[in-house]
């Protein structure tokens, strides 16, 4: 496994305790976990996600195959892959599993944008920009299977019903969904929160 980032460009952590905590968790996920954290650079992310935030180092744990892949693959890569499938979710799939493929994909985005930002892999602009992409992935995703929902009970006349692309099924629906503040801007943040005018 190649890692993307160096450990002299990773903070030292805040609270080593912390610190040990996530790389103990993240080492029993399995064997590529353990040898993530032997490795110097795995280490090093790891006591830089645990020892700052414990929101990001339980991250890291849950979606530990997104850690290995970001690191094996680069965050260019890691994030497109993890708005792939909000790209493809299947017209027949229930609400509730489109539900957990948004909070997937959200987990799995925001891990590898703020990896990208805390190993200083991506500027500022690429990071807020990623986190963007993300939230309108992710409106796309849950537009589409709403819009597709209602036409399939007859509550609408939906013409691009039969498209599978999300951004193109609400084309001429009349459905218009615009993305305000940091979002309109592409400027999104950890913590923004999705100002929408429908």
């Amino acid at each position: 496994m190649t890692a993307c980032f160096t450990p002299e460009h990773l903070p030292r952590p805040f609270d080593p305790a912390a610190a040990a905590m996530a790389r103990e968790g993240f080492a029993e996920r399995g064997a590529a976990e353990r040898d993530f954290v032997a490795s110097p650079p795995g280490r090093a992310l790891l006591d830089a996600l645990g020892g700052h935030s414990p929101y990001l180092a339980e991250l890291a744990i849950r979606e530990s195959a997104t850690l290995l892949l970001l690191a094996e693959v680069g965050p260019d890569e890691a994030m497109a892959r993890a708005l792939d499938p909000l790209g493809r979710i299947d017209p027949a799939t229930p609400r509730a599993a489109v539900a957990t493929l948004l909070r997937q994909a959200k987990r799995q985005g925001a891990l590898t944008a703020a990896v990208a930002d805390i190993a200083g892999l991506w500027p500022l602009d690429r990071v807020t920009g990623a986190l963007s992409d993300l939230a309108e992935a992710s409106i796309d995703a849950a537009c589409a299977h709403l819009l597709r929902d209602a036409a399939a009970r007859g509550e609408i006349n939906l013409p691009g019903a039969g498209r599978t692309d999300p951004r193109l099924v609400g084309r001429n629906s009349g459905l218009v969904v615009l993305g305000m503040g940091k979002l309109g801007g592409r400027e999104l943040n950890y913590s923004s929160d999705v100002d929408l005018m429908v």
